[in-house]
């Protein structure tokens, strides 16, 4: 069977009732329904299949469904220096070793497709030898005979990671309003379970603007946990300027409230919420900020 998101044959297939699971040498594993494949396949542009493939790659084996083919033809494609940033961090990833030479196995492994969201082997090679080797610096070699990461390319990596290095804030941003007081008390005791100070901006006492209070927090935290239930336009600003700032953000909506995410955010790996299982929440956030940012050090006591 071919896959129907990049049209490569797969590695693997089975079947359990209408929905099919798939196992493609560049998307990865997911599964998708008899009717969200009717709508894909054939479907796709050269732009919307690296898009994709790179969504799939992301996110954990997704189920593609015909609530979400639309969202997922409408992903926003990254710039050259995005698809660098994740070039690096993969290399870095599987080839630890400072001074260690990469294989030359890459140049035709779709899996590097998916993982940088590149459209094919001619513009990961210019990322690698155009972008990374002779305009930054970050790697040198060849790509035919093989490449190493550069004392400049482990400085990148170092200063993507180094944002607010000695903070131990965790930023929350979400909905003002007392329906959500037991789950922010959940969220607090997830972030500190991680290591980390949960701080909302109305637990400091302050005599500014609280909005030029909610800038000054972000920009001193490690990384914001954004809840978008309700869909407050202030979380969307203070998520996306956490982003512009470089910093990490924990993405939660309630379950009931997910298909009302704007199109733009859909496409983030959301910690999807229940109040009747908000322990699950808890463990999911503290396991989800130490697997992104690490566990932190910080003690109340």
């Amino acid at each position: 069977m071919s896959c129907p998101i990049c049209n490569l044959e797969t590695t693997r297939y089975s079947s359990r009732g209408s929905v099919k699971q798939i196992s493609c040498p560049r998307c990865g594993n997911y599964e998708i329904t008899e009717m969200a494949e009717a709508m894909i396949t054939g479907s796709l542009s050269e732009i919307q299949i690296a898009n994709v493939s790179h969504w799939i790659r992301t996110n954990n084996e997704p189920t593609l469904s015909s609530t979400n083919i639309e969202m997922l033809k409408n992903l926003p494609s990254p710039t050259i220096g995005e698809k660098a940033r994740r070039c690096m961090f993969f290399l870095s990833k599987h080839y630890p070793k400072p001074g260690e030479y990469i294989d030359s196995v890459y140049r035709k492994d779709p899996l590097y497709y998916s993982i940088i969201g590149c459209f094919d082997e001619t513009e990961f090679l210019y990322i690698v030898d155009t972008y990374l080797i002779e305009h930054q610096g970050y790697l040198t070699g060849s790509s035919p005979s093989g490449i190493k990461i550069t004392p400049s390319g482990w400085a990148y990596l170092e200063s993507l990671k180094n944002i607010n290095p000695d903070s131990q804030i965790g930023f929350i941003a979400m909905w003002f309003n007392d329906e959500l007081n037991t789950f922010l008390e959940v969220v607090r005791e997830g972030i500190l379970d991680a290591g980390y100070n949960p701080q909302r901006v109305d637990d400091i006492e302050h005599n500014e603007d609280i909005n030029d209070k909610i800038i000054a927090s972000i920009r001193q935290s490690k990384f914001v946990v954004a809840d978008f239930t309700e869909q407050r336009a202030g979380v969307y600003f203070e998520a996306g300027y956490a982003r512009g700032l470089g910093l990490e953000v924990i993405w939660l909506c309630r379950e009931d409230d997910f298909d009302n995410i704007h199109f733009d955010n859909e496409h983030y790996n959301f910690i999807k919420w229940h109040n009747d299982n908000l322990e699950d929440l808890k463990e999911k956030l503290t396991n989800r900020i130490i697997a992104t940012i690490g566990k932190g050090t910080y003690n109340p006591e």
